[in-house]
C-alpha cells in the first residue's frame, strides 16, 4: 500500500491518539454513515462521496475518496528540502499524493512504486533508492573520491530511456490523437540524455552521482506521467463510468468537485478535501485512520544538508520552481569571473597607448558579435516540476 520507498521508521501508531486535539467531527461522520445505510450496497459511490473518509488538519477538515482504499495524510505547510534519500519526503510527488495544481496536472499520474522490487524487471530501477553501493569510484582519475554510477543501474536506466523513446513515438504516430503535445517529451528527453551521459562519463563525487541518479529517475517517471496523462487518462475524462481497475499511480488531493469527478472517471486515485462542517451532509461508507508519512518515508535531512529549501504551502507553485532551478544548476563549477581582478589584469600592456586622444575601443562595440546572455536569464531545463497545460 505505501506509495514511496521503504519506511525509515516504524512503531508510530501510538502517536495517533494524541495527533488530533480538541473536538473532532467523528460524530458527524458517523451520523453520515448511519443515515445513509440504506444506500450502501444499493447505489455506487459517486465521485464526491466517500468509499472511506478521515478527519484531517486537527479536525478542521475531512477528506473522502470514491476509489482508493487508503487515505494519506496531506502534506503539511513548512520547510521542504531534500532528505537523506535524495527525495523531498512527504512533499515529493514521486512518493506521496500532493495537492492538485492545474499547471502540474501530470504529477497525479506518476507511477506508484511496486510493493517489492524485482531485479529482473528493468523498469523497477526507477524506484530503486540510491545507496553508496551504486557509486563506482574511478581508480584512474588524478583526483581521489571521483567516479560515476555503477554499470548495473546505469545499464537499466539506458534500457528505460529506449523504452521512453518508443512510447513517445507511439504517441506521435497515433492518428487518433491529431493534436499532439511533443515539446514536453523533447525537453524531458534532453534532461534524461544529459543525466545519463554525466553518470557514465563525467567524474563526480559520490554525493553528486547519487543525486543525479535520483534526478534522472525523477525525469523518467515524469516522462511516463506526461505520456499517460495525455494518452491514457485525458481521453477517459468523458467516460460515463470509471474503469473497473484503479490505476497504479500516485493520485492527488483536490478541493474541486469537478476535478474529483474527472479523476474518478479516469481511474486516478483522488482525495476530496472539505471543511469539517460538511461532514454530516456527505455519504461516507467507513472511517479510517490516516496513513502517516512517518510510517512509510524517510524524513531525515541529509547528513550534509543541500543548499536549497522552501518554506511555505505545498500548493505554492514556487515550491516546484525552487527545486527545479536547484536541480538544473546542481552540476556547476565555481565561477572564475566573480574573482577580484589581479594587478596584472588591471595594468595595461606596455605598447598600448593610453592617452585621452586615442581611447581604447570598448569590447563588442560596433561589432557583429552577439551579446552574451546572462546565466540568470536562461530557463531551467524541465525536471520533476515540468509545467504543462492541458485543455479539453
Amino acid at each position: 500500500m505505501p506509495i514511496g520507498s521503504d519506511s525509515c521508521y516504524s512503531g508510530w501508531r501510538e502517536h495517533w491518539a494524541s495527533r488530533v486535539r480538541g473536538p473532532r467531527p467523528f460524530c458527524l461522520l458517523v451520523f453520515s454513515l448511519k443515515s445513509r445505510q440504506v444506500l450502501i450496497g444499493i447505489t455506487g459511490v459517486k465521485s464526491f462521496e466517500g468509499k472511506i473518509g478521515a478527519v484531517i488538519f486537527d479536525g478542521n477538515h475531512f477528506v473522502t475518496t470514491p476509489n482508493a482504499d487508503v487515505i494519506y495524510a496531506p502534506p503539511a505547510n513548512g520547510r521542504m528540502t531534500y532528505k537523506h534519500d535524495y527525495r523531498l519526503g512527504q512533499h515529493d510527488p514521486l512518493l506521496w499524493p500532493q495537492p492538485f495544481l492545474a499547471d502540474y496536472c501530470h504529477l497525479a499520474a506518476i507511477p506508484r512504486a511496486p510493493e517489492t522490487l524485482d531485479d529482473n524487471v528493468f523498469m523497477h530501477v526507477l524506484f530503486h533508492k540510491a545507496t553508496v553501493d551504486d557509486f563506482a569510484p574511478e581508480t584512474s582519475c588524478a583526483l581521489s573520491g571521483l567516479g560515476g554510477l555503477s554499470w548495473r543501474p546505469l545499464g537499466r536506466l539506458n534500457k528505460v530511456a529506449e523504452k521512453l523513446k518508443e512510447m513517445a513515438k507511439t504517441y506521435q504516430d497515433d492518428d487518433a490523437l491529431p493534436k499532439k503535445t511533443l515539446r514536453c517529451f523533447d525537453s524531458l528527453m534532453t534532461s534524461i540524455t544529459l543525466s545519463l551521459q554525466a553518470l557514465e562519463s563525467l567524474p563526480m563525487t559520490r554525493r553528486q552521482t547519487l543525486f543525479v541518479f535520483s534526478e534522472v529517475q525523477r525525469f523518467m517517471l515524469e516522462f511516463i506521467a506526461v505520456h499517460d496523462y495525455m494518452y491514457i487518462f485525458t481521453p477517459r475524462f468523458l467516460n460515463p463510468e470509471p474503469p473497473s481497475e484503479l490505476a497504479k499511480v500516485v493520485g492527488a488531493f483536490v478541493n474541486s468537485v469537478k476535478d474529483c469527478d474527472l479523476f474518478f472517471r479516469a481511474g486516478i486515485p483522488v482525495w476530496l478535501v472539505r471543511p469539517a462542517a460538511m461532514a454530516g451532509t456527505i455519504r461516507v461508507d467507513s472511517l479510517v485512520e490516516l496513513a502517516d508519512p512517518r510510517d512509510y518515508l524517510c524524513l531525515d535531512d541529509a547528513s550534509i544538508r543541500f543548499a536549497v529549501s522552501f518554506n511555505g504551502s505545498p500548493t505554492d507553485p514556487r515550491k516546484h520552481e525552487t527545486f527545479a532551478k536547484y536541480s538544473h544548476n546542481f552540476l556547476r563549477y565555481s565561477d572564475p569571473f566573480k574573482s577580484p581582478p589581479t594587478l596584472e589584469a588591471i595594468r595595461p600592456p606596455p605598447n598600448v597607448a593610453t592617452s585621452s586622444s586615442q581611447p581604447l575601443p570598448l569590447p563588442n562595440v560596433g561589432r557583429s558579435n552577439p551579446p552574451i546572455r546572462s546565466k540568470d536569464s536562461r530557463k531551467p531545463a524541465p525536471c520533476m516540476f515540468l509545467s504543462i497545460y492541458f485543455h479539453s
